[in-house]
């Protein structure tokens, strides 16, 4: 006989050693599940439908707010890239739109101005028209 010869039985023995040990192990399982009476079965069936609800409306809630966060990322580089950007890029955007004619309402809301602020840019430019016609 060869070593594999021998181990051969060892083997077979304590494979069926494991194979008892788990039968009485889920004999054990069974006797404990199968002493739970059914109204604990209902309450842990409910339980698992109110998290499975749960789950799904968090899922909903949380891509709702990706779109909402991608919505604003574009919100933002919308801004970013928005013309004019400084104090100076506004007033002289202000000017020209004055120039062109535009209701003052509509270039405070294009620049991003209160309708004072355009107001009174469109006083000083109206003024410096008006010197520079007095010099002339």
């Amino acid at each position: 006989m060869t070593l594999s010869q021998d181990i051969l039985p060892v083997i077979g023995g304590l494979q069926l050693a494991l194979d008892l040990a788990l039968l009485v192990g889920l004999f054990i399982l069974y006797r404990k599940v199968a002493g739970v009476d059914q109204s604990t079965w209902r309450r842990i069936a409910d339980a698992t439908a109110k998290a499975l609800e749960l789950s799904s409306r968090l899922d909903k809630n949380l891509e709702e707010k990706r779109r909402m966060v991608e919505r604003v990322e574009k919100a933002l580089a919308a801004l970013e890239k928005a013309e004019p950007s400084t104090p100076s890029q506004r007033k002289e955007r202000v000017m020209a739109l004055l120039k062109e004619g535009r209701p003052r309402e509509e270039i405070a809301a294009e620049v991003g101005m209160s309708l004072e602020e355009v107001e009174l840019l469109a006083s000083i430019q109206a003024a410096r028209t008006a010197a520079k016609e007095w010099r002339a």
